[in-house]
């Protein structure tokens, strides 16, 4: 729908110091939820709130119930799992591993998808992994950008942002840095569409930490030191194939015990309230401005579409998708719109929600010790040899959309670094995104490994490892204060940006092979 914008305020709001990379943002965000698919529109919402809940985030779980209701879902579905079609339930398995560890998604999980009664077309799966990925995600972003705390964020305080906007308490923020290179971590000179080195925000408009720029200082003498090695270094100095490898084995992954124990999930079946005659399990609402856009979402949801809302209880149907096979109740759609849940806040939103509750993320390296898991290497599936045609091919246009997106906030730059200007932080970036990719089992081949334990730092590790795989732990202020210091907010928001798509590739490179096997 293109007169109306699904992306919640509180996301728009932090990137918005980045529009380069918010335009792609919202085009993607919305294509996903409002575009040509196979999935009708309730029915992504619902495949949102799964996604979300798997990290307890309240806050897009809040925002994707009032889009289900709006756009005409059964609020008996927001009982929980046990009140939606065998169909949805059966995406369980494969939310929990995309969302806590993919490197153990194989072709068999697709095949039981595809197959039996209530089985999903491969469109329709793959349209639900970029669903399930997205919000997998994005629920990092969020915990790391601090929305949805005090009706508006999800962290301790609530502060002014930079350029007159309420950032969220997001006075403390993360990196616009470095020079084009590509998500794969190689120098993409070929592709000037994707530099997107765009005039920064002025200085008066950015809050970096209070801090000294000790730590700025201190990185940029790691960033000569690696420049003049590889000035020095001739060809037969450069690191074998193994020696890559070996470097990648040695890569320290900082614990992120010390951060907080997790919020444990509370019981899977709340107690049910009547609204307007239907049973629906109470709902935490956190922003009382998301109530109010459901209503008026119902009037405009039809605007631009040929979305019939007679049938958007089925889970197929989708605008532009298919028609029939699909499960569930209609609902009109104004009707539920108005029918807001029961506000209890002493109760668990994203617990009912959720399948095997104790299920998450473990190291890659010790699960690969454990059990020989093998390392996903970047050179035997990439996203821009592979994975991009792939989901093409299934779910039209998404993948142009995300490699904008993956392109854009790699290489969008600045070539700023706290108060210093006119820097090349390539390896840095590149640092953090391989780090973060490496934390899911991926290796890029060509890339040496020595250099993330160089460039990022102890403390930057750790939040950047909760970030992507315990979000619900972090505590946005406090942790924001150890990491980064020196830097201005703008560049900090990058970093949590990058963790956003970093993560999001990873997801669905293992899911997409999966697939990609799957139909060989």
């Amino acid at each position: 729908n293109p007169s109306r914008d699904f992306v919640d305020d509180g996301v728009t709001q932090i990137i918005s110091c980045h529009p380069n990379y918010k335009d792609p943002f919202v085009r993607a965000h919305n294509f996903i939820l409002r575009g040509d698919g196979p999935l009708s529109y309730p029915t992504r919402q619902y495949i949102a709130i799964m996604a979300s809940a798997r990290h307890q985030c309240t806050y897009l779980i809040n925002v994707s119930r009032d889009e289900f209701l709006a756009s005409g879902g059964d609020p008996q579905w927001l009982q929980g799992l046990d009140h939606i079609p065998q169909k949805l339930k059966d995406l369980n398995q494969i939310n929990k591993l995309l969302a806590h560890q993919p490197w153990l998604i194989s072709r068999a999980h697709i095949e039981k998808l595809t197959k039996g009664t209530d089985s999903w077309s491969l469109s329709e799966l793959v349209h639900a992994i970029v669903i399930l990925a997205h919000f997998h995600a994005l629920s990092s972003f969020v915990f790391g950008s601090n929305i949805g705390a005090d009706g508006h964020t999800n962290g301790d305080e609530k502060e002014n942002g930079h350029n007159g906007h309420n950032n969220g308490g997001h006075n403390n923020t993360v990196p616009c840095i470095g020079p084009p290179v590509a998500p794969n971590g190689n120098h993409n000179n070929n592709n000037n569409s994707h530099h997107h080195n765009q005039k920064p925000p002025s200085p008066s408009s950015l809050s970096g930490s209070p801090t000294t720029g000790a730590e700025v200082e201190a990185l940029m003498k790691k960033l000569q030191t690696i420049s003049e090695q590889k000035a020095g270094a001739g060809d037969d100095e450069s690191a074998s194939p193994d020696e890559l490898m070996k470097n990648f084995d040695k890569l320290e992954y900082n614990s992120s015990q010390e951060m907080h124990s997790p919020v444990p999930f509370a019981s899977n079946n709340p107690p049910v309230l009547s609204v307007g005659g239907v049973g629906v399990a109470p709902i935490q609402v956190v922003n009382s401005k998301l109530s109010a856009n459901a209503g008026s979402n119902s009037n405009n949801n039809n605007s631009g579409n040929n979305q019939d809302n007679s049938n958007t209880g089925a889970i197929v149907g989708g605008n532009g998708g298919a028609t029939g096979g699909g499960v569930g109740a209609a609902v009109g759609g104004g009707a539920a719109a108005q029918q807001q849940p029961v506000i209890d806040q002493s109760l668990s939103e994203s617990a009912r929600f959720v399948e095997d509750p104790q299920f998450g993320y473990e190291d890659f390296a010790r699960r690969r010790e454990e059990s020989d898991v093998p390392t996903f290497r970047v050179q035997d599936y990439s996203w821009d040899d592979h994975g991009f045609s792939l989901v093409n091919r299934l779910y039209s246009d998404i993948g142009n959309l995300l490699d904008e997106k993956f392109k854009i906030c790699y290489n969008l730059t600045y070539y700023t670094m706290g108060h210093k200007t006119n820097i090349d932080t390539t390896p840095f970036r590149r640092a953090i995104w391989n780090y973060i990719q490496s934390m899911y089992g991926i290796r890029h081949d060509d890339y040496d490994y020595r250099e993330v334990n160089l460039l990022v730092e102890r403390n930057l590790k750790s939040y950047i490892k909760s970030l992507c795989c315990y979000p619900h732990r972090v505590r946005t202020n406090r942790d924001y204060s150890k990491v980064m210091r020196g830097f201005k907010t703008s560049e900090k928001i990058h970093v949590n940006l990058m963790i956003f798509e970093a993560r999001l590739q990873a997801e669905l490179l293992y899911a997409l092979r999966a697939v990609m096997r799957h139909m060989t």
